[in-house]
């Protein structure tokens, strides 16, 4: 606003604005001076509860003749002329007064420096060796007011109203600061107001703590410039930045668990679930504070057991935060027995544990009393079975049991076999009723074996399991001794002994 010269002299504050070709004060309560008269009427203008008021007429004996009464609580001087703003027979360049006890606006074309005096103390007449010279009052300084047709006119007052909010929520709290120096803080619902602020170009700027260090605003980074005529409306707009993500996964001893449901609350509240490869995950999140709660209906406690089924956690802006719970089986069950025959353990037998939820595969050689023990199994089926004990010199009903155990049970699986090397075989290799020593007799057949004859010509195989078998002999002095025959054909049932002799002759010299 373009303003030239200056208004001197008011205790009370005053206003002064001005619009095209005109110049306008508004005065609060003051006695008004001006070094060029001001044309006017005596009683001209609107009375008031507090009485009419009046202008001071120049003339040239008194420096102001006034009418009477107690002073107006608000009046408007028109101001005329065009080079001395003096009305219609009045002769300007004189000192005039108006005596109100309000606000008080001037109006008119101006065409030159205006000066104004305004003062608090009583007005009286008086005169004036100068009438260019200001009534020796107490003064103070005011800015003056001026306008011509060639000064641009002052903008009007106006009124900025708005509101902070982030996704039609309003923001309470914010502080909103003009350019002006003016500044104030959003009410509850995020609402702010500023009155009677200077017209033109205007810079409008939020901040504050309680705006969120996630949101961003439609106006960037959160100031904006508009020109501020009449009544204005003025929004900040935002949105909260969702570019954070929450992965996990839900494991029992690293496979999957599917159906799982986990529950994400917090700045942001969803669910999911997980799926064939146990997966699960939270997309588009704000920035803030969480917390990931896996529900255990999906699965059964009772064989599942988690460190945790709760984690709790910071997301930052476009962070990526991975959350895995991963689970073990209780494992409680067991299996344990003996192998054994006729009461005896038997030594190195292979006993294999396969099957069950885990779809186990486990094995373990018998102590030397024929135990054996499985343990943290998990509850299910299972397939015990027996090997490498010598199906030649064993024999068992069944090499192989199914047995089911539950949480915290260890069964029992016994397997009691009979020894199949029941049966023997004896003889004896001789000439002439003596026996011959050191001929060497081979069995073979359902078993195998070789052994010498003793001193008298016996020999003896025990513990042979039934079957079909050959005994021969060989290694004899065969220029000495002859015999029908070196070998003979046997079927020995179990738990059967037989006798198989070789008898010879001496060969004739």
């Amino acid at each position: 606003m373009n303003r030239r010269g200056v208004v001197e002299g008011a205790r009370d504050s005053s206003m002064l604005h001005s619009s095209a070709s005109c110049a306008t004060a508004t005065v609060g309560r003051a006695a008004i001076r001006t070094r060029h008269a001001i044309g006017a009427y005596p009683g001209m203008g609107s009375s008031t509860a507090a009485g009419r008021w009046f202008l001071a007429r120049a003339s040239r004996r008194r420096a102001c003749q006034h009418g009477t009464g107690a002073g107006t609580s608000g009046c408007s001087l028109p101001l005329y002329g065009s080079s001395g703003l003096r009305a219609p027979g009045w002769i300007g360049r004189r000192i005039c007064a108006a005596r109100m006890w309000g606000p008080c606006t001037l109006t008119g074309t101006v065409m030159r420096t205006l000066h104004f005096v305004m003062s608090t103390l009583p007005y009286r007449a008086r005169r004036t060796s100068n009438p260019r010279m200001l009534p020796a009052l107490a003064l103070l300084g005011l800015p003056l007011l001026a306008c011509d047709q060639q000064v641009e006119p002052s903008p009007e007052p106006c009124t900025i109203t708005g509101q902070v909010s982030i996704e039609r929520v309003g923001i309470a709290g914010v502080s909103v600061t003009l350019s002006t120096g003016h500044s104030t803080a959003t009410n509850a619902n995020g609402h702010f107001r500023f009155d009677n602020i200077e017209g033109g170009s205007i810079t409008i700027t939020i901040s504050g703590p309680l705006i969120p260090p996630d949101a961003t605003f439609d106006r960037t980074p959160t100031t904006t410039t508009v020109t501020c005529v009449g009544a204005i409306v003025v929004n900040f707009a935002g949105s909260y930045i969702r570019t954070a993500r929450i992965l996990g996964t839900v494991t029992i001893d690293n496979m999957a668990l599917p159906g799982v449901t986990v529950v994400l609350a917090g700045t942001f509240h969803s669910v999911a679930t997980t799926g064939d490869d146990g997966a699960f995950g939270f997309t588009d999140l704000r920035a803030g504070s969480y917390t990931i709660e896996m529900l255990t209906s999906g699965f059964d406690t009772d064989e599942i057991r988690f460190p945790s089924t709760r984690s709790g956690f910071t997301l930052g802006v476009g962070e990526v935060k991975v959350v895995s719970f991963d689970g073990t089986y209780l494992r409680t069950a067991g299996i344990r027995g003996r192998v054994s025959t006729e009461g005896g353990g038997l030594d190195g037998v292979k006993v294999s544990v396969t099957g069950g939820e885990d779809d186990a595969n486990l094995t373990m050689a018998t102590d030397s009393t024929g135990h054996y023990a499985f343990s943290r199994l998990r509850a299910g089926g299972y397939v015990v079975a027996i090997s490498d004990y010598g199906t030649d010199d064993y024999g068992f009903e069944a090499d192989s049991q199914n047995v089911t155990v539950t949480l915290r049970e260890t069964a029992t699986v016994d397997f009691e076999g009979i020894p199949l090397r029941t049966s023997s075989i004896t003889g004896l290799v001789s000439v002439d009723g003596w026996g011959l020593d050191r001929v060497r007799v081979v069995l073979s057949g359902a078993a195998e074996a070789e052994t010498r004859t003793t001193a008298d010509g016996q020999y003896v195989f025990g513990g042979l399991p039934a079957g079909d078998y050959t005994v021969a002999i060989s290694r004899f002095d065969e220029d000495a001794y002859t015999f029908s025959t070196t070998s003979k054909h046997v079927a020995l049932a179990r738990d059967e002994a037989k006798i198989v002799s070789f008898q010879g002759s001496p060969v004739d010299p």
